[in-house]
């Protein structure tokens, strides 16, 4: 098949996935650089149709503020990291800034962590 072959008969890898590249888009095209989010009364998770890109984008804000060498656990993570997380994405996402809203963010991130 000739889409699978280079011109030096390798096959082509790809880049990985685009993480956060869906919600920039989604940005762009709403003309405001607020998304909304909503979270869940009973779960605490986040609802809505943004709610994937929201995972992704706490995901995207992580990988840019934290050390993932020689660090195993979420409870290693000095607290001021947790902070700038947070800012980071109240910034980003229409939401308030208060303790509940602080609490869902970190509960998100520590479930993301994991699968790092």
């Amino acid at each position: 098949m000739m889409w699978d072959v280079e011109a030096g008969g390798q096959k082509k890898k790809g880049r990985g996935v685009l993480k956060g590249f869906k919600t920039s888009k989604k940005r762009f095209a709403n003309g405001s650089a607020k998304l909304n989010i909503a979270f869940s009364e009973k779960l605490g998770g986040t609802v809505g149709m943004n709610c994937r890109s929201f995972k992704d984008d706490v995901v995207v804000i992580m990988k840019r503020k934290l050390r993932l060498i020689g660090v195993r656990r979420w409870s290693d993570i000095h607290p001021t990291i947790h902070r700038l997380i947070v800012a980071d994405i109240i910034d980003r996402w229409d939401l308030e800034d208060t303790p509940d809203t602080e609490e869902k963010v970190l509960k998100i991130a520590k479930e993301r962590y994991r699968g790092m």
